[in-house]
């Protein structure tokens, strides 16, 4: 039997990461341009996930990251370990509903172990290799118990 593990990722209605093609970019733009007064626009900007590590700031994940290689990492796509990594991307409910109000679900994929590198504040996969199991909206107020077991 194979051992799997379950990856969280946010995915926007293409299916994309968040970071893919300047989606959460322009969304923070977006945001900071309605926001009516210079200290909302400052917490969109503060509490952006893009504040987050990215995989050479990860310890744990940098190694992996380059010895993966240029030519090869396009193969490989980013999610968290569980629901509350998830949730230390997307601080407030502003970002949260943002999200959530601009298509972005949680997705949950079923991995083989094998094809899952673990870092501190994220994860990489082979979404090739994965299956998605369970697609969920984004929760605005609270951090959800989205943890669960599929045999």
């Amino acid at each position: 039997m194979i051992d799997m593990t379950l990856i969280y990722r946010l995915e926007t209605i293409k299916g994309e990461g968040i970071f893919a093609n300047s989606f959460l970019y322009d969304l923070r733009d977006r945001l900071r341009e309605a926001a009516e007064t210079l200290e909302q626009a400052l917490e969109i900007t503060n509490t952006c996930p893009t504040s987050m590590p990215g995989p050479y700031e990860d310890r744990e994940l940098c190694f992996v990251w380059e010895d993966l290689g240029v030519n090869n990492r396009h193969k490989w796509f980013f999610g968290c370990r569980d629901c509350q990594t998830l949730f230390q991307w997307l601080k407030t409910p502003t970002w949260r509903r943002a999200l959530r109000d601009a298509g972005v679900t949680i997705c949950i994929y079923q991995v083989p172990t094998s094809f899952v590198h673990h870092g501190t504040y994220q994860s990489v996969f082979r979404k090739d290799c994965a299956h998605l199991i369970e697609q969920r909206r984004i929760p605005v107020s609270a951090v959800p118990e989205l943890d669960v077991s599929y045999a």
